[in-house]
Protein backbone atom coordinates (compact mmCIF):
# COMPACT_ATOMS: atom_id res chain seq x y z
CA UNK A 1 0.00 0.00 0.00
CA UNK A 2 1.23 3.57 -0.96
CA UNK A 3 1.07 5.71 2.12
CA UNK A 4 1.29 9.66 1.87
CA UNK A 5 2.55 11.92 4.44
CA UNK A 6 4.11 14.91 5.34
CA UNK A 7 6.59 16.20 8.33
CA UNK A 8 5.89 19.38 9.86
CA UNK A 9 8.85 19.87 12.42
CA UNK A 10 8.80 22.36 15.11
CA UNK A 11 12.99 23.65 15.93
CA UNK A 12 11.48 25.72 19.12
CA UNK A 13 7.57 24.27 19.89
CA UNK A 14 6.07 27.16 18.62
CA UNK A 15 7.35 27.53 14.87
CA UNK A 16 6.30 24.89 12.41
CA UNK A 17 8.87 24.24 9.60
CA UNK A 18 6.69 22.23 6.68
CA UNK A 19 9.80 19.51 5.97
CA UNK A 20 8.13 18.29 3.30
CA UNK A 21 5.71 15.94 1.79
CA UNK A 22 6.40 12.00 1.03
CA UNK A 23 5.30 8.82 0.19
CA UNK A 24 5.78 5.03 1.29
CA UNK A 25 5.14 2.04 -0.38
CA UNK A 26 4.41 -0.87 2.84
CA UNK A 27 3.17 -4.15 3.61
CA UNK A 28 -0.60 -3.77 4.36
CA UNK A 29 0.16 -6.09 7.05
CA UNK A 30 2.26 -3.89 9.27
CA UNK A 31 1.04 -2.07 11.92
CA UNK A 32 -0.25 1.65 12.23
CA UNK A 33 2.68 2.02 14.93
CA UNK A 34 5.42 0.02 12.83
CA UNK A 35 4.51 2.19 10.01
CA UNK A 36 4.75 5.66 12.41
CA UNK A 37 8.09 4.09 13.25
CA UNK A 38 9.66 3.16 10.28
CA UNK A 39 8.77 6.83 8.81
CA UNK A 40 10.59 8.02 11.73
CA UNK A 41 13.79 5.83 10.99
CA UNK A 42 13.44 7.18 7.42
CA UNK A 43 13.45 11.07 8.69
CA UNK A 44 15.74 10.85 11.58
CA UNK A 45 19.24 9.53 11.34
CA UNK A 46 20.79 10.47 14.96
CA UNK A 47 19.76 8.54 17.99
CA UNK A 48 18.28 11.22 19.43
CA UNK A 49 14.82 11.47 21.20
CA UNK A 50 11.81 13.14 19.83
CA UNK A 51 7.92 13.98 20.03
CA UNK A 52 6.05 12.52 17.96
CA UNK A 53 2.40 12.94 16.92
CA UNK A 54 -0.27 12.49 14.49
CA UNK A 55 -2.16 15.28 13.53
CA UNK A 56 -5.97 15.48 14.21
CA UNK A 57 -5.67 11.67 14.26
CA UNK A 58 -8.68 11.17 16.44
CA UNK A 59 -10.63 13.40 15.01
CA UNK A 60 -9.91 11.63 11.50
CA UNK A 61 -10.38 7.68 13.05
CA UNK A 62 -13.07 7.31 16.13
CA UNK A 63 -13.96 11.36 15.91
CA UNK A 64 -16.05 9.86 12.18
CA UNK A 65 -18.04 7.54 14.12
CA UNK A 66 -18.39 8.75 18.13
CA UNK A 67 -19.36 11.82 19.59
CA UNK A 68 -16.28 13.72 21.21
CA UNK A 69 -17.59 13.22 25.20
CA UNK A 70 -17.70 9.16 24.26
CA UNK A 71 -13.75 9.43 23.03
CA UNK A 72 -13.09 11.39 25.87
CA UNK A 73 -14.31 8.32 27.98
CA UNK A 74 -12.37 5.98 25.74
CA UNK A 75 -9.63 7.94 26.85
CA UNK A 76 -8.73 7.72 23.07
CA UNK A 77 -6.18 10.48 21.56
CA UNK A 78 -3.83 11.01 19.21
CA UNK A 79 -0.41 11.16 21.53
CA UNK A 80 -0.82 7.48 22.75
CA UNK A 81 -2.20 5.35 20.36
CA UNK A 82 -1.90 1.68 20.99
CA UNK A 83 -5.18 1.96 20.34
CA UNK A 84 -4.38 1.78 16.53
CA UNK A 85 -2.23 -1.49 16.83
CA UNK A 86 -3.91 -2.96 13.48
CA UNK A 87 -2.41 -3.30 10.15
CA UNK A 88 -3.03 -0.35 8.02
CA UNK A 89 -5.10 -2.33 5.92
CA UNK A 90 -7.85 -2.90 8.33
CA UNK A 91 -7.59 1.00 9.45
CA UNK A 92 -8.14 2.00 5.86
CA UNK A 93 -10.78 -0.09 5.36
CA UNK A 94 -12.50 1.22 8.66
CA UNK A 95 -11.67 5.36 8.63
CA UNK A 96 -10.18 5.94 4.70
CA UNK A 97 -7.63 7.23 6.90
CA UNK A 98 -4.54 7.70 3.93
CA UNK A 99 -7.33 8.96 1.33
CA UNK A 100 -4.83 12.36 1.84
CA UNK A 101 -1.60 12.94 3.58
CA UNK A 102 -1.39 12.12 7.08
CA UNK A 103 0.54 15.09 9.16
CA UNK A 104 3.34 13.63 11.52
CA UNK A 105 4.59 16.52 13.73
CA UNK A 106 7.72 16.25 15.37
CA UNK A 107 8.67 18.30 18.82
CA UNK A 108 5.32 20.28 18.08
CA UNK A 109 4.17 22.77 21.49
CA UNK A 110 2.20 21.14 24.57
CA UNK A 111 2.69 17.28 24.16
CA UNK A 112 2.89 15.59 26.94
CA UNK A 113 5.64 12.76 26.96
CA UNK A 114 4.26 9.20 28.23
CA UNK A 115 7.38 8.42 30.82
CA UNK A 116 5.65 4.93 31.42
CA UNK A 117 2.85 3.20 33.09
CA UNK A 118 1.68 0.88 35.85
CA UNK A 119 -1.38 -1.25 36.46
CA UNK A 120 -3.54 1.05 33.97
CA UNK A 121 -2.09 4.68 35.63
CA UNK A 122 -0.09 6.70 32.54
CA UNK A 123 2.96 9.16 33.93
CA UNK A 124 3.19 11.78 31.66
CA UNK A 125 5.27 15.54 31.65
CA UNK A 126 4.23 17.79 29.53
CA UNK A 127 6.67 20.40 27.86
CA UNK A 128 5.29 23.58 28.16
CA UNK A 129 2.95 24.28 31.23
CA UNK A 130 1.99 27.77 32.00
CA UNK A 131 -0.07 27.07 35.09
CA UNK A 132 0.56 27.56 38.77
CA UNK A 133 2.54 24.63 39.10
CA UNK A 134 4.51 24.96 35.52
CA UNK A 135 7.74 26.26 37.80
CA UNK A 136 7.89 23.09 40.07
CA UNK A 137 8.83 19.39 38.68
CA UNK A 138 5.87 17.51 38.46
CA UNK A 139 4.36 14.17 36.91
CA UNK A 140 0.60 14.14 35.67
CA UNK A 141 -0.68 10.83 36.95
CA UNK A 142 -3.89 9.45 34.85
CA UNK A 143 -5.94 7.01 35.48
CA UNK A 144 -9.54 6.03 34.85
CA UNK A 145 -10.48 9.23 33.58
CA UNK A 146 -9.14 11.04 36.68
CA UNK A 147 -5.78 13.11 37.16
CA UNK A 148 -3.34 13.66 39.66
CA UNK A 149 -0.25 16.01 39.98
CA UNK A 150 2.12 15.02 42.15
CA UNK A 151 5.41 17.24 42.87
CA UNK A 152 8.75 15.24 41.78
CA UNK A 153 11.06 16.51 44.86
CA UNK A 154 8.62 15.93 47.98
CA UNK A 155 6.16 12.99 46.49
CA UNK A 156 3.41 15.85 47.32
CA UNK A 157 0.18 15.56 45.42
CA UNK A 158 -1.39 18.87 44.64
CA UNK A 159 -3.96 19.87 46.69
CA UNK A 160 -3.67 16.64 48.37
CA UNK A 161 -5.90 14.80 46.66
CA UNK A 162 -4.91 11.44 45.21
CA UNK A 163 -7.21 9.04 43.30
CA UNK A 164 -10.45 7.78 44.07
CA UNK A 165 -8.74 4.14 44.38
CA UNK A 166 -6.69 4.77 47.40
CA UNK A 167 -4.67 1.84 46.00
CA UNK A 168 -3.91 3.35 42.70
CA UNK A 169 -2.70 6.35 44.82
CA UNK A 170 0.03 4.66 46.52
CA UNK A 171 0.75 2.69 43.32
CA UNK A 172 1.40 5.78 41.53
CA UNK A 173 3.55 7.69 44.01
CA UNK A 174 5.42 4.28 44.44
CA UNK A 175 6.33 4.24 40.87
CA UNK A 176 7.45 8.08 40.71
CA UNK A 177 10.01 7.57 43.71
CA UNK A 178 11.24 4.38 42.10
CA UNK A 179 11.67 6.54 38.77
CA UNK A 180 12.12 10.16 40.52
CA UNK A 181 15.98 10.32 39.19
CA UNK A 182 15.16 9.54 35.34
CA UNK A 183 11.80 11.88 36.17
CA UNK A 184 13.91 14.77 37.03
CA UNK A 185 16.55 14.66 34.85
CA UNK A 186 13.97 14.91 31.90
CA UNK A 187 12.19 17.70 33.42
CA UNK A 188 15.32 19.88 33.65
CA UNK A 189 16.44 18.81 30.26
CA UNK A 190 13.31 19.65 28.33
CA UNK A 191 10.83 21.63 31.10
CA UNK A 192 12.95 24.09 32.82
CA UNK A 193 15.16 25.05 30.47
CA UNK A 194 12.71 24.73 27.70
CA UNK A 195 15.77 22.99 25.58
CA UNK A 196 15.10 21.67 22.49
CA UNK A 197 15.80 17.97 23.61
CA UNK A 198 13.93 15.10 21.69
CA UNK A 199 13.10 11.75 23.32
CA UNK A 200 11.76 8.70 22.11
CA UNK A 201 7.91 8.10 20.20
CA UNK A 202 6.07 5.81 22.48
CA UNK A 203 3.68 4.00 20.92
Amino acid sequence: MKIPYKITRYFDYITPTEVGIYEINIDNNITFCELIDIIKNNHINDKGFYQIYIENLVEKTWGSIFKEELIDEMGIDSYHYKWLNHSIEEINKMFNLFKEPINIIIDGPGIGKLMGEEEGIRFIIHSDEKDKHANNPHVHCEYSGETIFVYLKTLEILNNKGFKNKKKTKIALKWIDYHKEELLSYWNQVVSSNANIDFKVDI
